[in-house]
């Protein structure tokens, strides 16, 4: 069931600063938690205790937060049989090297 012409889907707009769920999570993160620690810290260091403890999510959580995700690597043979396919090839991996270095 979709909307009537001129319904929006959000009647109420987006909601006011200080009540978005980010907002919110960094406030109560900055808040005092136990002893001189934030809860952030509080949680950061729970996640290096899971992963120490051999949880595979909190560790990958953890690098993926701390390096970076690492790039997948795609080989294709499919537009390289001709001269022209591989031009194309060529031409869309100069373009989206371009985008990423913008």
């Amino acid at each position: 069931m979709g909307w009537k012409k001129g319904e929006s889907g959000n009647p109420d707009g987006r909601p006011p600063k200080g009540q978005t769920i980010t907002e919110l999570i960094e406030q109560i993160g900055e808040e005092k938690g136990e002893g001189p620690l934030s809860r952030r810290e509080i949680a950061v260091r729970k996640m290096w205790h899971m992963a120490g403890s051999g949880d595979v999510a909190a560790f990958k959580y953890l690098t993926d937060r701390q390096d970076g995700k690492p790039r997948e690597t795609v080989e294709s043979h499919v537009f390289q049989e001709t001269p022209q396919g591989a031009e194309i090839v060529m031409s869309i991996l100069d373009e989206l090297h371009a985008r990423e270095s913008e």
